[in-house]
């Protein structure tokens, strides 16, 4: 408090006493202040009361009723405790079992596509005598398979501005037609 008195300064002092001047001329704010003052009295009377009661009634109380009593409490809080943590496990367990669930999911749906796109592959092969690389970036190349040659003869174009995909079709054709 004493800080604050420092704070304020002389002028907020003044102010301060004269505004309380004017609460204690005026005999209602009086009468307020005195019945507030009443109840703060009634109300510490009513609580010191009733702790008095409750220090009476427990004074009764034999000491391996509280020592029971306090082991009940103990327990339920371990239990409680051991409750959360388990259930926190389980909701972990779940979300990481969900978690592996999609993940298979999608490693199977990866396996199906990876060997429909085989067949696919196998099929354009044997129609066409094609077995394109696919991991070329810039470049159309692979195998061209000549089953009554029992041949295997290597094509590679690269994709750039001056040649177009229908010349490099056009020359793929021609090395499989000879």
């Amino acid at each position: 408090m004493g800080e604050n008195v420092a704070t304020i300064g002389v002028s907020g002092l003044i102010s301060y006493c004269d505004d309380l001047v004017r609460v204690l001329q005026n005999k209602k704010d009086i009468g307020n202040v005195m019945q507030c003052t009443d109840d703060v009295k009634l109300l510490q009377s009513s609580c010191d009361r009733d702790f008095c009661e409750v220090q009476n009634s427990l004074a009764g109380v034999p000491d391996d009723l509280w020592l029971e009593t306090l082991m009940v409490l103990v327990t339920d809080f371990l239990l409680f405790s051991i409750y959360t943590i388990v259930s926190d496990k389980i909701n972990d367990l779940e979300q990481q079992r969900v978690s592996l669930e999609e993940r298979e999911r999608n490693l199977k749906k990866a396996d199906e596509d990876e060997f429909r796109e085989q067949r696919m592959l196998s099929m354009y092969a044997s129609v066409t005598n094609i077995i394109p690389n696919r991991d070329v970036g810039t470049k159309v190349s692979g195998h061209i398979v000549k089953r009554e040659k029992r041949t295997v003869e290597l094509f590679e174009f690269e994709t750039t501005n001056s040649s177009s995909s229908i010349e490099i079709c056009n020359n793929l054709w021609k090395m499989i037609n000879s």
